[in-house]
């Protein structure tokens, strides 16, 4: 129920969550806001259905080492 709900908390601030995770990650940081335990809370959004390539157009190359960690 608390995913729910933060799912349509979200949605007023045009953030869309999936209900198995992103909501449920969202609701335990809300939890965390309400119950004011820390200054600062970090909610990492990373659900996206956007297209990469315009967003790495232009990009510099990854260098040959580190291009093993992203496949």
């Amino acid at each position: 129920e608390k995913g729910k709900a933060a799912m349509h908390e979200a949605e007023k601030a045009g953030l869309v969550l999936d209900a198995t995770y992103t909501a449920k990650t969202f609701a335990a940081a809300l939890d965390l806001v309400s119950a004011g335990s820390s200054k600062t809370i970090l909610y990492w959004h990373t659900l996206s259905s956007a297209p990469f390539a315009p967003l790495l157009s232009g990009a510099p190359e990854l260098p040959s080492s580190l291009g093993g960690l992203l496949q």
